[in-house]
This record gives C-alpha cells, structure tokens and sequence, in this order.
C-alpha cells in the first residue's frame, strides 16, 4: 500500500549562545507487510502485525546560532547589565533522500458486532514499535561562527515504542 510522512522537530539549547536546530521531512512511500488474527475463545483474539516501509522525501534543515556580548562595563557602567549585541549565523541545508522504516505490534483485541450485523467494535491493548532508520538529520552543536569547524549532519533512528490502548468502530 502507499503511505505518507510529514515530521516537523525543532530542538533549542541556551547557554552562553543560543543555538536551534530545526527538521522538516516530507515524503511519500510505499508499505508492505503482514498481519495476522488468532481467535483464543469468543471474541477474545491475539493480533500481530509487521511492516516495512521505504520513503522517498526531501529534509529542510536548519540551524541558528546567536552569539550574544555585553560591553565591558555594561550600560551606565553597571557590570552586571543586560547583554548589548547579538550576531547571528545560520545553516540550511535541502536534499532528498530514500528512508526505511518498520512497524511491529502484538495485542490482545475485544470484538463484537453492532446494530443487526452491520458494524463492527473492537477494544484493545498492545505493545507496538516504530522505527525510522536514520531519520533524526540535526546538526551538533558547535561553533558556525568558525567556518573552519562547520559541523556535518548526524544522523540518528526515531523510535517510538509503547503500550496502545483503544476503541475501534468500524460501519
């Protein structure tokens, strides 16, 4: 099947210098995978599913970093006054590249029947994992002041994992 990502994330850090990444993904895809239902007794089952998932999409990065100074003295000679000038230099960077990611699930599901036949419910509780395999594309801290040490781009998986619980009504 097709599939559609948007992933929007921005990190911040301020210490002496104030510094922001931003990632913007947007991609399109295709899915494939499995899924199975084991019936245990009644309307009690165990559910299982497992997919891949290849994205081919385009990352806008970011990054701004501000340099802040305060004049020796300070204003009206007070050394403790608020900083005086900030200086700003910025990283954007735009490519597109091909992204992997997996889904796993296993639950145990509650189903029933609905108004004479003609809808379904269900309740359920499982653990599930996303993965996206080298997603997260921040630039590290360091100095984009110093064009002699412009930091490349890191690369690091997402994941969410976790217990899912909930209602599903279909008609």
């Amino acid at each position: 099947g097709g599939i559609g990502l948007l992933q929007d994330e921005d990190f911040g850090l301020v210490l002496i210098e104030q510094n922001r990444n931003s990632q913007r993904f947007e991609a399109v895809g295709l899915k494939a995978g499995f899924e199975m239902n084991w019936c245990l007794v009644s309307s009690l089952s165990l559910y299982g599913s497992g997919h891949f998932g290849l994205f081919y999409g385009q990352y806008d990065l970011k990054r701004y970093q501000n340099e802040i100074s305060a004049i020796a003295g300070g204003l009206g000679g007070d050394a403790l006054s608020p900083f005086t000038s900030a200086t700003t230099a910025t990283l954007h960077d735009r490519y597109q590249e091909l992204k992997l990611t997996s889904d796993i699930s296993i639950g145990l599901a509650w189903e029933g029947e609905m108004n004479c036949g003609r809808g379904d419910y269900s309740f359920y509780v499982a653990w599930e994992q996303r993965q996206y395999y080298r997603q997260n594309q921040f630039a590290p801290i360091g100095n984009l002041f110093d064009q002699s040490t412009v930091p490349s781009i890191i690369d690091g998986d997402l994941s969410i994992t976790g217990i899912t619980v909930g209602i599903r009504v279909g008609f």
